[in-house]
Parts: structure tokens; C-alpha cells; sequence
């Protein structure tokens, strides 16, 4: 049977705490039900535990803090005028839980892991391993440039948008792609009299390009390919979908 630690205000007067009158003293006739009662609301009556022992209170960041706001710090203190002003404040290394549920808008700073199978409301969906490094771009960029060369820019740039009228030999260079980035590169050719050969080369900075070997379900890879004209009954595009990758230093890709 839990045990109860609680303080009894043994004036006879009423206690004001933050506008709010709170009784004072033990009445004539009253339980030891009613003190448990009373006391719970107006001081905090906590429950001890042979097994777990007690909480406690304290005036300073260190252990449990708690306020007369109900608000309650670990590791820290909480309140208006030090710089926070939220029900629960834990601070410090160590801190686990073995399951979090968490509603509304939630906040992660710093260096953020998360292992297992996760599900985060219905936007990211995380099974098995893995493993995200400083590669958080999600950029998109679009283009019409008849440029004999087109660089695409890995680290702001992730889907790539190419539509233009080719006339001849393009080549399509990837800076900044470096370990664990990937850019999605879709190429449409508009033009009804040219089917251009289109080049893909990939560098982890901003020189030094080399030609990425792209993989064709059941066929030899190409360093290089050429893109269908515009035409035909019904119209139909010359199109293709290109994925640029560096894999642990490798530079790859795949055509479609």
C-alpha cells in the first residue's frame, strides 16, 4: 500500500498563494481522508513507493524542480524569468524512454538518432537501417537552357527539371555530389527534327568531372545516350529519367 508524504500549513489563518486563498490549519473534526485530500490540492500529496522512493523537490537545477505554476524540471530549473515556460523541462545526457507519444507540432534540435521501425504521422515511414549524414536537401530546379553544358548542383538541387529543344551533343555535369547524395534528373526533348546524344558526368566538387556508368535493365551500361524527337501520330516526347548517385565514393547512376 503506497505511503504519502505531505506538509500540513499549521496556522490557523487562510494561506494566499498566487490569488487563490488556501485553508490553514486542521479543522474539529476533520480525517485523516480529508488531510490527504486537502493537502493534495493545496501542498501536493506524493504517493512513496518502498521500490521506487519519492520525488523531490528542490530550489535549485538540481534533481526534481517544481513550481508553484505546476511546472516541473529535471535536471533544470523551469519558470517565468529564467528563460523557459513549459509544463516539463529535462536536461542533461542520459535521458531515455522506451516509447514516446508525441501530438502536434514537435521540434528536434541537435543531432537527432532514431533506430528501428519508426513511423512519424504520415509523412516519413523509416524501416531498417538508416542512416542520414548532413544530406537534407530536398531542393527542386527547373530548366529550358539549350546549352551545350548544364551543371546541376547537388547539395541545393535533388529533382531536376530539363525541357528544351535539342539541337545537338549535351552534357549534363553534377557538382558538389558527395558522399550520400543523390539527384533525380528528368530530360525532355521538344525538338521534332533531333534526337541529341546526351552525356552524364558527376564530380564530388565543382571540377573535375568524370563520365557515371549508367545500369539499363538487361542491358550494358552507358556512359552516353540519345533522346527520341518530338512527334509522331499520336505525339509523342523524347524523354528520359536519369538517378546520379556517390555511394560510399562511388559515383553510379541508372537510365530510364
Amino acid at each position: 500500500m503506497a505511503q504519502y508524504l505531505y506538509v500540513i500549513d499549521t496556522g490557523i489563518t487562510t494561506t494566499r498563494l498566487n490569488g487563490i486563498d488556501y485553508p490553514g490549519g486542521i479543522s474539529v473534526g476533520q480525517t485523516t481522508y480529508d488531510l490527504l485530500v486537502d493537502e493534495r490540492y493545496n501542498h501536493g500529496v506524493i504517493p512513496v513507493e518502498n521500490t521506487v522512493g519519492f520525488w523531490r523537490a528542490t530550489e535549485d537545477s538540481v534533481g526534481i524542480y517544481v513550481t508553484d505554476r505546476y511546472l516541473v524540471g529535471i535536471g533544470t530549473s523551469v519558470g517565468i524569468g529564467v528563460g523557459q515556460d513549459y509544463q516539463l523541462m529535462v536536461t542533461g545526457t542520459g535521458t531515455s524512454t522506451t516509447q514516446l507519444n508525441v501530438v502536434g507540432v514537435t521540434t528536434l534540435g541537435g543531432i537527432t538518432t532514431i533506430g528501428g521501425a519508426t513511423s512519424i504521422g504520415n509523412n516519413l515511414y523509416v524501416s531498417g537501417f538508416t542512416t542520414s549524414t548532413t544530406y537534407t536537401s530536398t531542393g527542386t530546379l527547373s530548366s529550358t537552357s539549350t546549352s551545350a553544358t548544364n551543371t546541376v548542383d547537388a547539395s541545393t538541387t535533388q529533382l531536376y527539371h530539363h525541357s528544351a529543344v535539342f539541337s545537338a551533343s549535351t552534357t549534363f555535369q553534377i557538382s558538389n555530389l558527395t558522399d550520400g547524395k543523390y539527384v533525380y534528373l528528368y530530360i525532355k526533348n521538344n525538338s521534332t527534327v533531333s534526337a541529341p546524344q546526351i552525356s552524364i558526368t558527376a564530380s564530388e566538387t565543382t571540377s573535375g568531372y568524370t563520365a557515371v556508368y549508367l545500369s539499363r535493365s538487361g542491358s550494358r551500361s552507358v556512359t552516353e545516350f540519345n533522346i527520341d524527337t518530338q512527334g509522331g501520330s499520336p505525339t509523342r516526347n523524347g524523354t528520359a529519367v536519369v538517378w546520379v548517385a556517390n555511394i560510399d565514393g562511388n559515383l553510379v547512376g541508372s537510365l530510364s
